[in-house]
């Protein structure tokens, strides 16, 4: 007990903290006044039909108790980080108690728990103004958000469709948000296909979450191609946040060497990696564990270089954003626990005074493993061939290395503690990186043939992506030391007539106007790139910026593929499941995820046809989709694209007699 007492001390004295000045009998009625309405507000929202105005709120009352950091993005950020890693922590319990993810119940707990934080830390709700630099990050990632969600905002129903058909991964992960939303919690303890349970389920969660929120309701789940458009949302939410988490972490390290005009190209700098590497393309081609993982691994790498607040209040945040990782996007965890480590290690003097949140961030780190084990071993059976993550432009990835090392390796590290702890934790993301490679090659893992690298391994090379650029401030520190002028003597100054008044106001600066004369043409000619519809454009494009533009004009849809799914939409049966026989084996695999996440029927159809390319011979690709049709219970309705695809169906239907309700060719 005592502890635990030391802990909430410590977090109750953090520096200009207000405290409850009334008497405990006072403060607890007020407690349980404010949980009472926060109850009753979440019942009217929810029956209002505006229950998406709950989790901002909570967001905000969440923010207000935390007191690590100086401006409003700060506590925005953390406080996110925070309940992110306690909605995922607390998605063990969601399948198994009543309410599943019921807005009223999740918003009404999270009030509960807001005020019994408040109370035991003594802390009043308290929020500091946000400043330019929160400005300037909120616009990072309104412009990033918008690129993202382009086609729900312009694109025809059937161009999104196609759209969708075209990206890496997206339908798999449609349908593990859709079936997590349906169940109401993890699917680990649903009746569900056991390829469905090799994803990490963080994301998902989070998203099919707010989804209730958005739709006020926990059981109305929309249309399919609705679905589809509200998935696509979250994504761009989620790449939004990833943004807005960079951009406001650059800005933090380099807090001490920021002016106007340098924090204007840094931010601008940020803006534009974030449309011309390959984090946009894992927003756009369906990894947003793996966008998601990257922004709270950020929140952690930020927290690790500039704890703000009590060590207490740091390891508890710390321990939120671990588990958090480990949830979402386990690939991240290693690097993610060294960090923390790393940081335990480097300031235990103050660490250890606090052995309840130190128990708190083991047991963040054990759970996290423990899923992250849990995913690894369903996902033995399912090689990953054709969904690997992109290797992120390696030209992209080798400048912005090559910046963070000429970072580093300057005054940066030897003058600053920020800088010195930032350069630890690329040792640890580093070594992280090192662990995931080593046990995919020790534990008989095979390179992808696609992509030439191993899969998880390729994974975890995003984290050092996102590092590099958190580390471009570090690059500020190579501008050489000012040499100080000697004193002069003190001379009382004249009074100032109005004229000298004007005459003393400081011009700016030509080097600040010019360098944000060039910030705003770096952002201007980043958007014209990505969205203008030029000729000269068209030129640019292929040599900085290809997935940008691809996608904002449609240009990675798959038209072959959403033909395939829209025959499969309407089966001549209602309720048979379809099975797409394609010749082109990558596009068979994305419109069997999507045709059977958009019907609800995810996992094993999605995940039997995710193998290696189909060997030559029509017997035995006939004999591997006569595997496939085994194990799927009911009537079966047959999707080809080709005469050669038709005459596989043919023999499949004289196989399975009348199970097979029917054939849809489609000209591919």
């Amino acid at each position: 007990m005592r502890p635990v007492l030391a802990t909430l001390t410590a977090l109750s004295r953090t520096r200009a903290t207000p405290r409850y000045g009334a008497r405990p009998v006072v403060v607890a009625t007020v407690a349980v006044g404010v949980v009472a309405a926060g109850w009753l507000v979440a019942y009217l929202a929810y029956a209002a039909a505006a229950a998406w105005l709950l989790p901002p709120l909570i967001l905000v009352g969440a923010a207000s108790l935390v007191r690590a950091g100086r401006s409003l993005l700060d506590r925005l950020l953390l406080a996110a980080g925070a309940l992110v890693g306690a909605l995922c922590v607390a998605g063990l319990v969601f399948g198994v108690w009543p309410w599943g993810l019921h807005p009223v119940a999740l918003a009404g707990f999270a009030v509960t728990a807001l005020a019994i934080v408040s109370v035991a830390t003594g802390r009043v709700p308290q929020l500091p103004k946000p400043t330019l630099g929160d400005g300037l990050s909120v616009a990072n990632g309104v412009m990033a958000g918008v690129v993202v969600a382009w086609p729900v905002l312009a694109f025809r129903p059937a161009e999104r469709l196609a759209l969708a058909a075209g990206a890496e991964d997206l339908g798999r992960q449609l349908g593990l948000f859709d079936a997590v939303r349906r169940f109401g919690g993890y699917l680990y303890g649903a009746e569900v296909p056991g390829g469905l349970l090799a994803y990490p389920q963080g994301a998902p969660l989070l998203y099919g979450t707010l989804d209730g929120f958005a739709r006020s309701s926990a059981t109305e789940h929309g249309p399919a191609l609705t679905a589809l458009d509200h998935y696509l949302g979250w994504l761009a939410v989620g790449y939004a946040f990833l943004a807005v988490t960079l951009t406001w972490g650059v800005q933090r390290l380099a807090a001490t060497e920021l002016t106007a005009g340098r924090r204007l190209v840094l931010v601008t700098a940020v803006g534009v990696a974030l449309l011309m590497t390959g984090l946009f393309r894992l927003a756009v081609t369906g990894y947003p564990g793996a966008v998601l993982g990257l922004a709270l691994a950020a929140l952690l790498v930020v927290l690790a270089c500039r704890p703000a607040g009590s060590s207490a209040e740091t390891l508890l945040l710390a321990s939120a954003l671990v588990a958090a990782v480990g949830f979402v996007f386990p690939v991240f965890l290693p690097a993610a626990l060294l960090i923390a480590g790393t940081w335990v290690v480097r300031q235990w003097a103050r660490a250890r005074r606090h052995p309840v949140a130190l128990a708190t961030l083991a047991a963040a780190g054990v759970t996290g493993a423990i899923v992250a084990v849990v995913g690894l071993t369903h996902a033995r059976g399912v090689p990953a061939v054709a969904g690997a993550l992109p290797s992120g432009g390696r030209a992209a990835f080798i400048i912005l290395g090559a910046a963070l090392l000429v970072g580093l390796l300057g005054r940066a590290p030897g003058q600053s503690a920020v800088w010195r702890s930032f350069a630890w934790c690329v040792a640890a993301a580093v070594g992280g990186f090192t662990l995931v490679l080593l046990a995919e090659r020790l534990g008989g893992s095979e390179m992808n043939p696609v992509t030439q690298y191993y899969y998880f391994a390729g994974a975890a090379v995003q984290l050092l992506l996102g590092l590099a650029i958190l580390g471009l401030g570090a690059l500020l520190w190579r501008q050489p030391a000012r040499r100080l002028a000697p004193p002069r003597p003190f001379r009382r100054p004249a009074p100032a007539t109005p004229t000298a008044r004007h005459r003393a106001r400081p011009a700016p600066r030509r080097t600040t106007v010019a360098v944000a004369g060039v910030a705003v043409a770096m952002v201007g000619a980043a958007w014209g790139i990505v969205l203008g519809d030029t000729a000269v454009n068209r030129a640019l494009v292929n040599r900085m910026t290809v997935v940008p533009w691809q996608f904002t004009h449609g240009q990675l849809a798959d038209t072959a593929a959403a033909a395939l799914v829209e025959a499969g939409l309407a089966p001549p049966v209602r309720g048979a499941a379809a099975v797409v026989l394609a010749e082109d084996w990558q596009a068979a695999g994305r419109a069997q995820a999507l045709l059977a996440a958009l019907n609800r029927t995810p996992g094993t159809l999605a995940v039997s046809l995710y193998r290696d390319p189909w060997i030559d011979g029509d017997d035995v690709i006939v004999r591997r989709y006569e595997e496939i049709i085994a194990g799927v219970s009911g009537p079966v309705v047959l999707v080809c694209d080709s005469d050669r695809t038709y005459q596989w169906a043919e023999r499949i239907e004289d196989r399975f007699g009348p199970r097979i309700v029917g054939i849809v060719s489609v000209d591919g």
